[in-house]
């Protein structure tokens, strides 16, 4: 949040974006968070895509985190409905150590060959480009070189594309989203086997709500209960993407690996 450097406004920690997905994604419980824990971890190639209000040109973020710094929304109160979660944070959020997996080795699209990422004094992995670095179909590679996780890899998994959202629709460079009912989301291009995030955050990240459906259905309802919480806000942001995901082991650490393209704009709720 999904999930940490994106170009969105929100910055829950856990999802790589400061958006979002995760996040892109806009909030930090985007859509590949675990739960967190000792034996887990999260990588994410992210995009944001586009040229609309929340990225004026495209921005590449790779993130990671292992251990317990890799689960989000820590001081966060969740509620759950369907396959929506929405989320009342307060006070300041911050994860705990993670751990280290030595350097890890990224490539594909347009990346470049063997660019290597070293975990900052927290254990956190972030790597940041402007510029568009990956497209549907397109491979991404990651490689660890091994700490306190064992090293693994290289793992790869195939970028899916931008879907176009065609509800709710925006006006100009804003979405007006009602929170007194339900939202129909609607989009086009979603990718066999890939996940279509949609979230809603607050311009601080106090509330938000993330919804992930298979992207295959081209359409799905958010309960107005999700929406209720960010009633009145008149600068949050309103983000949606698609992501691919794998899933592997490195000794007893369950990690998974997603790509996510995502755009989006600010909101009215």
């Amino acid at each position: 949040s999904g999930s940490g450097g994106s170009s969105s406004s929100s910055g829950t920690s856990g999802s790589g974006s400061s958006s979002g997905i995760s996040s892109s994604s806009s909030s930090g419980g985007s859509s590949s968070s675990s739960g967190g824990g000792l034996d887990t971890g999260n990588i994410y190639f992210e995009e944001c895509a586009g040229t609309g209000a929340l990225c004026q040109s495209p921005t590449f973020d790779f993130y990671a985190a292992f251990g317990l710094g890799s689960g989000g929304n820590q001081g966060c109160t969740v509620t759950t409905s369907g396959s929506c979660s929405a989320y009342s944070c307060t006070g300041t959020t911050t994860n705990p150590l993670g751990v280290s997996a030595g350097t890890l080795t990224i490539s594909g699209g347009s990346i470049g060959a063997g660019v290597t990422v070293t975990p900052d004094s927290t254990n956190t992995y972030n790597y940041q480009m402007n510029g568009a670095l990956f497209s549907a179909g397109q491979t991404l590679t990651v490689r660890g070189s091994g700490a306190t996780v064992p090293a693994f890899g290289p793992v790869s998994l195939v970028a899916p594309g931008l879907p176009l959202l065609t509800a709710p629709a925006v006006t100009g460079t804003t979405y007006t989203i009602s929170t007194k009912s339900d939202l129909k989301v609607a989009w086009t291009g979603g990718a066999a086997g890939a996940q279509l995030i949609f979230e809603g955050a607050t311009n601080n990240s106090a509330s938000y709500f993330t919804c992930v459906w298979s992207a295959s259905l081209g359409e799905a309802t958010i309960p107005q209960a999700m929406l209720a919480p960010l009633a009145g806000q008149t600068s949050g942001v309103l983000i949606y993407g698609q992501y691919t995901a794998t899933n592997f082991a490195a000794g007893a650490y369950s990690i998974s690996a997603s790509a996510l393209p995502y755009s989006g704009a600010m909101a009215t709720f």
